[in-house]
């Protein structure tokens, strides 16, 4: 598959540019370094301060699926683990076989998200990583999955995220707080308001007496 991608432009140019403006290096950071030390692969992935480059190389290493497959696999029950010796999981000089195999891995990858315990909310689109349309909601998920990972009682790697209570007092936390109003308030308001308000005068009909016949 060719590398190239055509120009955004216009409103398309501005939703990327807006999407990779939430890319968190540090987390991406945070993210790879899992992946690695639980697949033991070398060298370690190097993230750039500059947003773009970091995003190249995050793309550049997850885009064929193995990370994602491995961290996965970690997270499911012994006896549901994945086969990694099948052909879906082996390297191929075939371009058209390689992406086939590569949107297939992640696909897998996805499914089995949601057998580990994410919601369908948590997790990217193929797309998303494919065709690095939204990086941040793949790290997001490759987050939430490490979370995850890490309250399984079969879990036997490093501890490299929060725990997932701490995870949800820290988002909680993160949220603005709305104003709350004493109870019955608005409601008094509008019947003052109620009050305020002039008398409507009904108007009557005005009568002509300037015609008095009908009285003799």
């Amino acid at each position: 598959m060719s590398s190239y991608r055509a120009v955004r432009a216009g409103l398309a140019k501005e939703e990327s540019q807006k999407i990779e403006a939430n890319f968190d290096i540090d987390n991406a950071r945070l993210c790879l370094k899992w992946l690695q030390q639980i697949s033991g692969e070398t060298p370690n992935i190097e993230l750039s301060d500059d947003r773009r480059k970091a995003i190249d190389t995050a793309y550049a290493a997850l885009k064929d699926g193995m990370y994602l497959i491995r961290a996965v696999n970690l997270a499911l029950p012994p006896e549901e683990r994945l086969d990694l010796s099948k052909r879906t999981f082996q390297p191929t000089d075939s371009e058209t076989f390689r992406t086939a195999r590569e949107r297939e891995r992640i696909e897998i990858f996805l499914d089995k998200c949601l057998d580990v315990g994410l919601l369908d909310t948590m997790i990217f689109q193929i797309d998303c990583l494919y065709e690095r349309t939204n990086l941040s909601q793949v790290m997001s998920t490759i987050r939430t999955l490490g979370i995850e990972a890490q309250t399984k009682p079969w879990y036997n790697a490093p501890m490299a995220f929060p725990t997932k209570s701490s995870e949800i007092i820290e988002k909680h936390a993160m949220r603005p707080v709305k104003s709350k109003k004493p109870p019955g308030l608005g409601i008094g308001i509008e019947f003052n308001k109620a009050k305020c308000k002039e008398p409507r005068v009904q108007q009557h009909p005005v009568q002509d007496y300037s015609d008095y016949s009908h009285y003799e």
